[in-house]
Parts: C-alpha cells; structure tokens; sequence
C-alpha cells in the first residue's frame, strides 16, 4: 500500500509491499558480435536473438544504475564479453571471471554500475 498526497488516497500495487517492479525497457533482435546497447534509463533489457551474439558494454551507464539482462526461449545463447576493447572504455563490462561468460537460452544476468572503476559490474548470472 501506498499513500498518494496528489489524490490524498490510498493506493496498492499488484507487486505486493516491498517488491520491485521492472519493466521491458529494450527488447533487442537479431544478433551480432561485439555489440553495445544504450541502457540510459534502462533496468531490463529482454535478448530475443536468432542469431548467438556477444555484448561488448553499455552505453550510458550512471553509478549504482542495476541492470536486469534475460534472453527469450528463442534457442539461442549469448556471451558476456569481459573487458572487450570494442567498447569505450566506461561502457565495458567486468564479469568478476576474468573472461568471456557464456549464457544458454533463458539465462539471465544482473550487472551493477560502478562509478568507482566506471565500468558495469556482473553481479550474478544463471548461465
């Protein structure tokens, strides 16, 4: 529940208290190596690829900024590259590996931006 001063009423959430809700932000297609992705004001991205691909950075990370990846049942996988000089140096990810993360269909990852080194952060992936 929720307490709304512009209405002056109480109002709920299908998400239940304490939850948080994220949205499809961007849906990307296709496929391709080496690839960057604006996250400006992103939290999810849905990965719906015919074709394997591999994420090199994103665009427009701001500190502490989460971002939630997940790929669609579309029978293809992706990686996470580690430090892929294809992207600008502040838009590069860390994968906490010290490689490449191969994700299957359905796996989902969470990164975190961090100020501090600027670069994105792999938190935790269901590979």
């Amino acid at each position: 529940m929720c307490y709304s001063r512009r209405t002056k009423r109480t109002c709920s959430s299908s998400v239940g208290a304490g939850a948080i809700a994220t949205r499809t932000n961007l849906t990307t297609t296709g496929g391709g190596s080496n690839l960057v992705f604006d996250a400006t004001d992103k939290s999810f991205i849905n990965i719906v690829w015919t074709a394997s691909g591999s994420l090199a950075g994103f665009d427009g990370g701001k500190d502490g900024q989460i971002l939630y990846l997940w790929s669609n049942a579309t029978g293809v996988g992706y990686t996470i590259s580690n430090e892929n000089a294809n992207a600008n140096a502040e838009d590069r990810i860390v994968t906490g590996t010290a490689g490449t993360i191969t994700m299957s269909n359905e796996g989902g990852a969470t990164l975190i931006y961090n100020g501090i080194i600027s670069r994105w952060a792999v938190l935790s992936f269901n590979a």
